[in-house]
């Protein structure tokens, strides 16, 4: 008895053989799939695919991504080589908004989210953090550098105590990041926001943090 074993990719795929009675196709399933594709890819390989994509179906994202290719190899590898990697994008028409803050042209600022804190708390939080943000902190000392300016702001500098005592605080360090990051990226949920910041470059980063200040004080 002999076993022969044959390669898939010898056989190509062809609705034309397939019955449309009953059959079944699960778009969410697909794109999840993808996602778990995608999220294993070095930033470099992510890179390459985009670019190819983008020459033919988007060429504004491929000038603007092919400009500098080492920059955009650093804005895909936040978050990447880590033991649970994000999984936010599943088709590459998706990475342009998933990149936008990265990019002046494409970047649309937005202050306008519902903070757990109040305006004043917000600008005042910004600009004791201005003062002490040093871009070349990794993760754990750029936290602590948030923690740091908690009590001065009245603030918790752990979760666990502002939910064990919050009448004795105006909010946690938590509170802080939120706005921290909606101030750089516009947004309250991304990747590592020390991350994105060390990309970002030091003048954008304070940059957007001083326009947040205006806004806050203005409101």
């Amino acid at each position: 008895h002999q076993t022969y074993r044959l390669d898939y990719r010898n056989f190509k795929f062809n609705f034309k053989k397939m019955s449309v009675s009953g059959a079944l196709f699960d778009w969410d399933k697909l794109l999840d799939v993808s996602r778990q594709v995608v999220c294993k890819l070095s930033s470099d390989e992510v890179v390459e695919k985009l670019l190819a994509w983008a020459k033919e179906f988007d060429p504004a994202f491929y000038e603007l991504l092919s400009a500098d290719e080492d920059y955009a190899k650093a804005v895909f590898s936040i978050d990447r080589d880590v033991p649970k990697p994000r999984k936010d994008i599943a088709k590459w028409d998706e990475a342009k908004a998933y990149c936008a803050y990265f990019y002046e042209s494409l970047y649309e600022e937005n202050l306008q989210w519902e903070l757990n804190i109040s305006a004043a708390d917000a600008a005042a939080a910004l600009t004791a953090y201005r003062a002490v943000y040093n871009e070349n902190d990794d993760r754990s000392a750029w936290f602590d550098r948030i923690k740091g300016i908690c009590e001065g702001l009245g603030f918790a500098a752990e979760t666990r105590e502002y939910k064990k005592n919050p009448d004795l605080y105006k909010g946690s360090a938590g509170d802080i990041s939120t706005v921290i990051r909606i101030a750089v990226t516009g947004r309250k949920n991304t990747p590592d926001l020390c991350s994105i910041m060390q990309v970002l470059g030091l003048e954008t980063a304070l940059k957007r943090i001083d326009r947040a200040i205006e806004y806050y004080k203005s409101l």
